[in-house]
């Protein structure tokens, strides 16, 4: 559940479950779409994010922004200044 209350409620596998209302959309379609969803976190405003389907896989959210990367962020500094990476 998000942290901060944000969510609606989706019907899955015979129950109402609460969702973050930033993902919502994205669950729908993939459990619509035979993706079946065991869990989920919007990150709460953080760096990461994941969605895990109930086949073991999992979509996980990262801000590029995040020092996690920080080649990739450093060259999108550089772009927005319009200089060469």
């Amino acid at each position: 559940m998000c942290k901060w209350g944000d969510t609606k409620i989706l019907y899955l596998d015979g129950k109402n479950r609460v969702i973050d209302k930033c993902l919502y959309k994205f669950i729908k379609m993939l459990n619509d779409n035979g993706f079946e969803t065991k869990s989920h976190c919007c990150g709460h405003g953080g760096p990461r994010g994941s969605i895990l389907l109930k086949d073991g896989r999992a979509i996980i959210f990262v801000n590029s922004d995040d020092d996690i990367f920080p080649f990739w962020s450093k060259k999108k500094e550089l772009e927005r200044q319009g200089k060469k990476p």
